[in-house]
């Protein structure tokens, strides 16, 4: 179940998340957070990095994903290029 109204104080704790953990908010939240203007993407992607996740779009969502402390930045994987080779192999 996915929760409304996420404040951007709150999004800031992905910081308290542990290794691998997950934060998903509804598709109306990243539109009032973040907007849906052509700067909207590069400021998701920016505070995702700024907190150390990567973000990534579902049907009706944004899912932020926890990177491990241990990865460097080249060898984590995004769930976007997941998602991406996932569609890929279904067609």
């Amino acid at each position: 179940m996915k929760r409304r109204e996420f404040t951007l104080p709150e999004l800031q704790r992905l910081d308290e998340l542990g290794d691998g953990a997950i934060l998903q908010i509804g598709r109306h939240d990243y539109e009032r957070l973040f907007d849906l203007n052509d700067a909207a993407l590069g400021r998701l992607r920016n505070f995702a990095r700024g907190h150390q996740c990567v973000a990534s779009f579902a049907d009706s969502a944004v899912v932020f994903r926890k990177r491990s402390t241990s990865a460097t930045e080249d060898s984590v994987q995004t769930l976007a290029d997941e998602v991406s080779r996932q569609k890929l192999a279904r067609e």
